[in-house]
């Protein structure tokens, strides 16, 4: 009984704290970031996860683009999306990240092979503490959604039942780099910059 309670302790200590963040949003720490290089350490913070041994990733980077952005925010968007992708995978399948320009914008596309979402979710996705997991809280997408709209981007989801889900964040850019694949280029730029 102790234990149960103390897990619940814990549990009703995480759905206060995230409410706090969306009442009361902390201060964005803005800073000119490398977008690809904020997904490459999100992506290594959870391969090394049991959830995760058995998801291909593949990453196609089209662009080098930078963000302001505060970057513990937008990692925090990038990690939900992925850990959510995994959930819904059952740690198993493949998962695809992808970034591209668009005007004066860049798309990061964030696609899975899950079973995808049903239509009544759909229409509930971003709403607090809604969710179709047994341990969730239903907040981490609100709060997500939050982020990426403080930051003047917005988030679109597309699904297709049986096939999967693709989550599409998109940004305004401050610098784009265009043909630069190997990263040279961007090398240059970050020499002195505040960035990941």
């Amino acid at each position: 009984m102790i234990d149960t309670l103390e897990k619940q302790t814990d549990r009703g200590k995480q759905i206060v704290s995230q409410m706090m963040a969306i009442s009361t949003p902390r201060p964005k720490q803005l800073a000119s970031v490398s977008l690809n290089r904020l997904l490459d350490d999100v992506i290594a913070l959870q391969k090394e996860q049991m959830k995760f041994e058995n998801i291909q990733i593949k990453k196609t980077y089209l662009t080098e683009s930078f963000v302001d952005v505060d970057s513990q925010q937008l990692q925090q968007v990038f990690l939900n999306i992925i850990l959510n992708a995994a959930q819904a995978m059952e740690g198993s399948g493949r998962l695809f990240i992808t970034t591209a320009p668009d005007k004066k914008q860049i798309k990061v596309k964030i696609r899975d092979t899950g079973p995808g979402i049903s239509p009544e979710a759909m229409q509930k996705l971003f709403n607090p503490f809604f969710t179709t997991k047994q341990k969730g809280t239903g907040l981490g997408l609100a709060i997500s959604y939050g982020i990426i709209e403080r930051h003047s981007g917005k988030i679109d989801v597309k699904t297709e039942l049986g096939k999967g889900t693709t989550f599409i964040v998109t940004l305004p850019v401050v610098t784009e780099l265009e043909g630069d694949t190997d990263g040279a280029r961007a090398d240059a730029m970050l020499a002195g910059k505040n960035t990941l």
